[in-house]
């Protein structure tokens, strides 16, 4: 058995409801909660004046589940529970890698860098203590954003590793290159370019081998 808790907005409750009883779940708990988080606060109005609520009324659901219908409830919750507006996965995503394996860790440009299937994913800079991958807003593109770019290609293959070179950051796939780069000297999400810079054909599974060559010297 899994509990399930999720964090909805309270007008979205009766959707969210009927969901779940539609994937066969007819017991469930609320409760009402505060959050503050990326949304950070909404600004209202009273009597000519202005003020922000930080904390946010939201409604807590739980509800447990067997294990091989908790994808099932996760997604039914989800789906019910979007509006489209500032706060949701579809205005602030997860980055590409969630769900997926995560082939490689590095440094680069003062970001954390993750290669994952066809995407290289760029923390926020300054956050690799406790790396960040959700944009500053939904309204605006910020320099400080992270960077979620795909590997433009014909041929689809996964990105496995990757090294700093001065041009940028130089990633290798099954069967290309790829060179992450920006055009300016400041690298935002604006700017990024994930290009192919060669192609061939690699088996990662076959290790490499090193031979040492000495040259011959003059007595």
């Amino acid at each position: 058995m899994k509990k399930i808790e999720a964090i909805i907005r309270p007008f979205k409750l009766e959707d969210v409801k009927i969901a779940l009883v539609n994937a066969g779940i007819v017991g469930m708990t609320v409760s009402e909660v505060r959050g503050f988080g990326r949304q950070k606060g909404q600004v209202e109005r009273y009597r000519g004046s202005e003020f922000t609520v930080e904390f946010l009324q939201k409604l807590k659901v739980e509800v447990v589940v067997p294990d091989e219908k908790s994808e099932i409830v996760l997604k039914a919750i989800a789906d019910a529970a979007k509006t489209g507006e500032i706060g949701d996965d579809s205005t602030n995503p997860f980055p590409s890698f969630e769900g997926k394996r995560i082939n490689k860790v590095l440094f680069f440009r003062n970001r954390l860098a993750l290669l994952s299937g066809e995407n290289v994913i760029l923390s926020r800079p300054g956050t690799l203590g406790t790396p960040d991958f959700f944009i500053e807003s939904a309204l605006t593109v910020s320099a400080s954003d992270p960077i979620d770019i795909s590997a433009a290609s014909m041929f689809p293959s996964e990105i496995f590793d990757g090294i700093e070179i001065n041009a940028g950051l130089l990633v290798f796939s099954t069967n290309q290159q790829f060179l992450l780069s920006s055009d300016d000297t400041v690298l935002n999400p604006d700017t990024a370019k994930l290009r192919s810079v060669s192609t061939y054909n690699y088996n990662k599974d076959i290790p490499v081998s090193y031979t040492h060559l000495t040259l011959p010297t003059k007595a």
